[in-house]
């Protein structure tokens, strides 16, 4: 069918764990896969858009670099190629990864965080990465 086969073409990930759900005339994308492409997180089959807030759509694409690795946040302010790393800019990331969180939880249906953090560090919390 050339609507399926448009889809695929759009959406490269789907052959790394996702799949199309076909209801009726309705085609679903569903992911089962988490991912960050083009400021789209794609996780537990939802599409959350981060493109309208710049730190937490940098804040993933760097931590989606390696995605199962602790991210200093002094690491995670070197890879953005910024000077001058201080106790503001810490809390500022911290906040940030915070409202990662607030964000997939609005979108999503969880139980535990998405991104797990302290005043140190931050990762993506390892439940969920397949």
């Amino acid at each position: 069918d050339e609507q399926i086969k448009k889809i695929l073409q759009h959406h490269p990930y789907l052959g790394r764990g996702g799949g199309l759900l076909i209801d009726g005339d309705d085609t679903k994308i569903v992911d089962n896969k988490t991912t960050f492409i083009d400021g789209f997180l794609h996780f537990k089959g939802e599409k959350i858009d981060f493109n309208r807030s710049p730190l937490q759509r940098d804040l993933l694409n760097t931590i989606f670099k390696e995605p199962r690795r602790y991210w200093d946040y002094d690491e995670i302010w070197e890879d953005w190629k910024e000077r001058d790393f201080s106790k503001k800019n810490k809390r500022k990331l911290y906040n940030t990864a915070d409202s990662v969180n607030r964000a997939v939880a609005t979108g999503v249906k969880i139980k535990k965080v998405f991104l797990d953090k302290n005043m140190k560090r931050v990762r993506i919390n390892p439940e969920y990465l397949n």
